[in-house]
């Protein structure tokens, strides 16, 4: 997206599932997300097959939840895609 900057800012969550990775990538703008925790699981439970398991299974789940918000391509992403409580919740 234009106007945003290569920058690293360690966040407080454990981003886990595409649908988490899709919304921090739109909400607040990085240009990676690091992760660790799912691979360490993988290779816990399965040896070398889980963490190849793990990594056919992550971007398939970044691709659905872009698919279920209509965006083709991450530039299509923009902060309008989130959920605004005041907007469809009025007190």
């Amino acid at each position: 997206m234009a106007g945003r900057q290569n920058r690293v800012e360690p966040i407080g969550v454990k981003p886990q599932r595409g649908p988490l990775w899709f919304q921090l990538y739109v909400h607040l703008g990085p240009s990676a997300v690091l992760i660790g925790r799912p691979f360490v699981f993988g290779l816990a439970n399965a040896g070398a097959l889980g963490v190849a398991h793990g990594l056919r299974l992550k971007p398939d789940e970044l691709e659905i939840a872009m698919a279920l918000c209509g965006c083709a391509t991450l530039a299509k992403a923009t902060p309008a895609l989130l959920f605004k409580p005041d907007r469809w919740c009025p007190a």
